[in-house]
């Protein structure tokens, strides 16, 4: 019963990230970027801990979320840029 709420979970993060990932770019609100890293790093750390045998799919998700640092940091850059 608790795998099958945990793979419902993991399910629902996989669908919200590959919905969103559609929604960044350039001009979109920074919120769907972060949102989408958030969601990469909850279900990569469940992956870890429940299902560590599945590291490939770890693995792939963390080559995501790293392509996305500097962009990520650019964001919080320039917000903070827009206050002053």
């Amino acid at each position: 019963m608790k795998t099958a709420l945990l793979t419902e979970y993991l399910n629902e993060q996989l669908q919200y990230i590959s919905t969103i990932v559609l929604s960044i770019n350039k001009d979109s609100d920074i919120t769907y970027l972060h949102g989408f890293r958030v969601a990469i790093r909850r279900t990569r750390s469940l992956l870890k801990l429940f299902f560590p045998q599945e590291e490939y799919v770890e693995k792939a998700l963390k080559k995501i979320v790293k392509k996305t640092n500097a962009l990520r940091e650019l964001d919080i850059f320039i917000k903070s840029l827009d206050k002053e």
